[in-house]
């Protein structure tokens, strides 16, 4: 049971941050693309937060599940490697977003670098989605 526990949240996870990621696919096509449409602010900021949070706990959470059931660290492969790259970005999408929602005004640049982190962000969790299912058969 203990070993099912980081993959099913951390799929949960996935999805809810591919949510996420759609909420900002609508701000970025009004601004970007001229097409209209409402953008979610709270439902983004708080689940986009949520997220973040949430696979910054399974990069631990994976390394402490790792411990527990193969005896050591950094073992896994791309796994772990995808995993320990991800923090930065992580980190970096939660502090852009941050300092939007805070401090709200009109932006051009750091709404575009905001967005390229959460899609890089969301591309690593697909490779981790990937490499860790290699490991659960």
């Amino acid at each position: 049971v203990m070993g099912y526990i980081h993959p099913v949240v951390e799929a949960l996870t996935l999805l809810l941050a591919l949510y996420v990621l759609l909420l900002g696919l609508n701000r970025f096509s009004a601004n970007h693309l001229g097409r209209k449409g409402s953008f979610a602010w709270k439902r983004h900021v708080n689940l986009g937060m949520l997220a973040l949070l949430l696979m910054l706990a399974g990069v631990g959470s994976g390394m402490l599940s790792t411990a527990l059931l193969w005896g050591g660290f950094l073992v896994t492969g791309l796994h772990w490697q995808v995993g320990l790259a991800m923090v930065p970005f992580l980190v970096l999408s939660f502090l852009t977003g941050w300092t939007m929602h805070r401090n709200k005004k009109k932006r051009t640049g750091l709404p575009l670098v905001h967005g390229l982190l959460g899609v890089i962000c969301v591309a690593m969790a697909v490779v981790q989605a990937i490499t860790g299912m290699k490991m659960l058969v």
